[in-house]
């Protein structure tokens, strides 16, 4: 059994290959940086000491070195390639591989090989090319004869684990975008760790004595930088869009910085070294090392870019699929139980907004008020008429009533119930049981998640990749409930109104990406000298994500925000007014001055709202176009079958908070 040592054995490019050494039949020890001390064929030690440790003896086969010295400078990785060879002449070490890099070719661009040259001067080169490109001038020029070495170059890793997919390549702009460093049409030179393991035992079992010998490990179809970086925009969330400057631009900037060194020689060349290293158009052929070992070295560079990163195929399911085309219906009748401020403000306008043109029955619990709509309104005298060859069955009645109407649940109609479903937890089992069996569906008006921001915020979703969501954390604020003109509202602690009333909405779009499975984690509750519940406050939990919320109201202001951090990028949800914005670069005032740029377009568009007399807000028409469309996927955000789950925690919190 051959006896191998490998150095470095828990970086990135090294993680798995201890175990395909084995499987292929090596007997395998491993070095790493630490205080000096061994745990089976496990040794640590300083690296400048590997020749001398005590723990590594008798002869080695081979030496696979890993080992670069990230934080340290490159007169230190050179006496460490110093200490290596000592050990090599001290352990009769025949084979030594060295994982180098292809930073070590000269940034001037052209087709890479095997055979080309390489730099020979790390000033020349960026803080890791100098490391590479020093430590192999030092192998080449130092190696002990009898040893026969092996420069391996592999390309840009991709694996499990990657910490950054887009470094030295790229930066995160303020707001959504990422600027390409360097020219766009340069390839980006890909291998895939597995990829570069079964290179090492390739080599490991080559017969030949020749040294030193070059592997070029890069995949002869990796995508240009243009192309790589637009896919980890794509599929990995770094941005929604790719900015990139003519390859003229960077060239001048070389020229201008090389010109510079005899003026300003420390900046100039600092200048003319980083440009000209993304310069250059540079393309790789490494079809001799795969001859040579007899594998290729072509993969689906896409998908495993997407597995490189963690959590990038557990995106949370959208609670429905944002609509593109305007909202319409279709029903031929529709009945309203109860005839209030909410229907006249939003759910007339609604269906006149869905170009509804068919009749409508309201039964007014005020009997003979003066309806004053701008749609025509059959005034019925018992709400028990109101299912009679009715397509659409609206339930309007005040919050706390609303589970009276569960048995409407059972005909053949679809049931529309204005939010609060209900306030308690009898009343959710109460409705439960009579949809149990039902033929027709009942919805739930929850319209805030039509809102125009939310559905913005779910397309973005959509086209750029989230990764996991993380947490939400939702803050709102609202006027004090006394100053509300419904005088079962006023009524904090009966009709649980911060609760299921105001802070309902918000709750709602903070559980929305986790259907069930939540449970109170935490909570706590105040009461203001009115007795009303002026702050609630908690944590709700579930197997996908937490929330953590603060509802409060009597403070006179009216604000909400919802901030959606998921594993590539953070969302925010504005409302009072209503804004939506993305981030995903780094904390910065840019993205805040944006943050302001949309809440202050949000609020002109109310303002344009009152001084015309229109609503732009289409959020109770999107209700109205999944009651009154069978079809439509929009029902899937508003079905009680997909709302049960958020009702059970939220009324497990209002019994906490309201219990007395």
């Amino acid at each position: 059994m051959r006896r191998i040592l490998v150095c470095g054995h828990k970086s990135f490019a090294a993680t798995g290959l201890v175990e395909r050494l084995e499987s292929a039949g090596f007997e395998v020890w491993t070095f790493g940086r630490g205080a000096p001390g061994r745990d089976g064929r496990h040794v640590v030690g300083p690296v400048s000491a590997i020749a001398e440790s005590p723990h590594l003896d008798g002869s080695f086969d081979a030496v696979v070195n890993f080992i670069v010295l990230k934080n340290d400078t490159v007169a230190h990785n050179e006496g460490y390639i110093d200490a290596l060879l000592r050990f090599c002449e001290n352990h009769q070490v025949r084979h030594l591989i060295h994982i180098s890099s292809v930073s070590v070719y000269p940034d001037a661009g052209g087709l890479v090989t095997e055979s080309s040259p390489v730099e020979r001067h790390p000033g020349r080169k960026g803080i890791y090319g100098a490391w590479k490109v020093a430590t192999e001038t030092r192998l080449l020029g130092c190696a002990p004869p009898g040893v026969r070495l092996s420069l391996v170059r592999p390309g840009f890793i991709l694996a499990p684990g990657l910490a950054n997919p887009i470094i030295g390549n790229a930066f995160k702009l303020p707001g959504t975008r990422t600027f390409l460093l360097g020219n766009p049409r340069s390839v980006m030179p890909l291998v895939a760790r597995d990829h570069l393991h079964d290179a090492l035992v390739r080599i490991l079992a080559e017969s030949s004595d020749a040294s030193p010998v070059i592997f070029l490990l890069v995949s002869g179809r990796s995508p240009t930088k243009l192309e790589y970086l637009e896919a980890c925009d794509e599929l990995l969330g770094v941005g929604t869009r790719l900015v990139s400057l003519p390859k003229g631009v960077w060239l001048a900037g070389y020229v201008a910085g090389w010109l510079a060194e005899s003026a300003l020689p420390a900046l100039g060349r600092k200048i003319s070294t980083k440009l000209r290293g993304v310069s250059f158009e540079q393309r790789f052929d490494p079809s001799e090392t795969e001859r040579r070992l007899g594998m290729t070295l072509d993969f689906d560079w896409r998908s495993l870019l997407t597995d490189s990163m963690d959590n990038q195929r557990v995106a949370p399911a959208l609670p429905f699929e944002p609509p593109v085309a305007p909202p319409r219906g279709d029903a031929a009748s529709v009945s309203i139980i109860g005839f209030g401020r909410i229907v006249k403000q939003k759910h007339l306008p609604a269906l006149r907004a869905c170009g509804f043109s068919g009749r409508v029955r309201a039964f007014d619990l005020w009997r003979g008020k003066d309806p004053d709509t701008e749609i025509d309104v059959e005034m019925l005298e018992n709400p028990e008429d109101a299912g009679a060859g009715a397509s659409l069955v609206v339930v309007a009645t005040p919050g706390a009533a609303h589970h009276e109407l569960a048995p409407l649940a059972d005909a053949a109609h679809t049931l529309l119930v204005e939010k609060p479903l209900c306030t308690t937890a009898a009343g959710l089992e109460q409705w439960m049981r009579a949809t149990a069996g039902q033929r027709g569906r009942v919805l739930v008006c929850h319209n805030y998640r039509y809102k125009a921001n939310t559905l913005e915020m779910l397309r973005f979703m959509k086209q750029i990749n989230s990764g996991s969501l993380v947490k939400v954390s939702l803050d709102f604020e609202s006027p004090p409930v006394a100053f509300d003109s419904a005088a079962w509202l006023r009524r904090e602690r009966a009709s649980r109104t911060l609760l299921l009333d105001y802070g309902l909405h918000f709750l709602d779009l903070a559980c929305m990406f986790q259907k069930s499975g939540w449970s109170v984690a935490d909570m706590r509750y105040q009461l203001n000298g009115a007795g009303e519940t002026s702050v609630i406050e908690g944590t709700l939990r579930s197997p996908a994500y937490p929330v953590s919320f603060i509802l409060r109201q009597g403070f006179g202001r009216k604000v909400c925000s919802l901030v959606y951090s998921f594993q590539n990028y953070e969302l925010k949800l504005g409302f009072f007014p209503d804004f939506f914005v993305a981030r995903t670069a780094n904390e910065n005032p840019i993205d805040c001055l944006l943050e302001a740029v949309h809440s202050g377009r949000a609020t002109a568009g109310k303002v344009h709202d009152k001084l015309t007399g229109r609503d732009s807000d289409l959020s109770h028409a999107w209700v109205y176009s999944a009651a009154l469309t069978k079809d439509s996927p929009l029902r899937l955000g508003i079905d009680l079958v997909d709302l049960a789950g958020f009702y059970q925690v939220a009324l497990d919190l209002a019994e906490r908070v309201y219990r007395d």
